[in-house]
């Protein structure tokens, strides 16, 4: 301005500055580090989706990671339930209904069915996923935590064509952060109506209160909260 310059020329210098301060080739450049170094990790069998994660992961110290099953074959599976005061493994792979229910590695009596039954048509009927079998391999449809609950309740005795069938789903009220619980009314054959919810133990047991048990139906005390939980952290 002091040389008398117009200001259209001074306006168009300053944006001339601006563009060749930022080197043209250093898109390029970024791209093919973060390239190279997603070559590097699928060398040590290391799968990158975006490469924006390979620089993030480059100043990671830190990585905390649950589900083994999910993070090495993408499956989770139901290995343990614990039902009516008694601890059961269970047995079998992936999101495939063959598998048994075992108490003390021993397959389970009838004095065990009733109470595997009642969690069964729980897990069955607060689900909307679907088992689909092609070629052998069993594959889900929906999510993949209701697909390993379904499995688990087939295994235990469940029968998700007769829910469906005498038990008609009416309502449903899907999981969120808050309620931190799914739950489905449904329909029963004399009219009334029930609702199967699943959800975080911790909520679900401030929500409850009564025990179901192989001897009936009981009020359930903080003891047996305590207890629930525990195995819950034990065997979750």
């Amino acid at each position: 301005m002091l040389r008398g310059k117009e200001m259209l020329e001074l306006f168009m210098t300053s944006v001339s500055l601006a563009v060749a301060a930022v080197p043209e080739g250093l898109p390029a450049v970024v791209t093919v580090s973060l390239a190279l170094g997603v070559l590097r990790m699928s060398r040590r069998h290391a799968l990158v989706r975006k490469l924006p994660a390979v620089e993030t992961l480059g100043s990671t110290t830190v990585i905390c990671t649950d589900k083994t099953g999910t993070l090495t074959v993408g499956e989770m599976t139901v290995r343990a339930l614990y039902v009516s005061g008694k601890l059961y493994s269970v047995t079998g792979e992936g999101y495939g209904p063959g598998g048994k229910i075992l108490f003390d590695g021993n397959k389970t009596d009838s004095i065990h069915a009733k109470p595997l039954l009642e969690l069964a048509t729980n897990l069955i009927g607060c689900n909307n996923a679907n088992l689909k079998n092609e070629n052998g391999i069993w594959n889900v449809i929906g999510d993949p935590t209701e697909g390993a609950m379904l499995s688990a309740g087939l295994k235990a005795g469940g029968n998700q064509e007769h829910i469906n069938k005498e038990m008609p789903k009416q309502h449903e009220f899907p999981f969120d952060s808050d309620r931190k619980r799914s739950t489905v009314v449904r329909k029963m054959s004399d009219g009334k109506y029930r609702a199967f919810t699943n959800g975080a133990p911790g909520m679900l047991l401030q929500l409850c209160k009564s025990l179901y048990t192989s001897e009936g139906i009981r009020e359930l005390t903080d003891q047996d909260r305590e207890i629930i939980l525990t195995e819950n952290n034990h065997n979750g």
